[in-house]
């Protein structure tokens, strides 16, 4: 990665059933960029096509309140409702 370190920021996702939150915090000082809360990315509701598309619009959503770009992410945590079985991880490894 060679993005300037000031840019550079962290996502938080707290991906379940009912709604996918993400918030983006800067990497240097830990102050939120951006929150968007959207549809559900629930791997068990949706198929996989509707599933990236939900992904990528609400990782896009929050980037957009701060000009944030893909690139420049250092970090990603993520919390997944519904991930409990060998089956679960091999979709999602897909």
């Amino acid at each position: 990665m060679n993005s300037d370190p000031l840019k550079q920021y962290i996502l938080g996702i707290d991906s379940g059933k009912t709604n996918y939150r993400i918030r983006a915090c800067s990497a240097s000082d830990k102050r939120v960029l951006g929150e968007f809360t959207g549809k559900s990315c629930a791997h068990y509701l949706v198929h996989q096509a509707e599933l990236e598309k939900r992904l990528n619009e609400n990782i896009d959503a929050c980037l957009a309140q701060f000009g944030g770009v893909r690139g420049d992410c250092k970090y990603v945590l993520c919390g997944t409702s519904g991930l409990d079985s060998d089956e679960d991880r091999e979709y999602l490894l897909e």
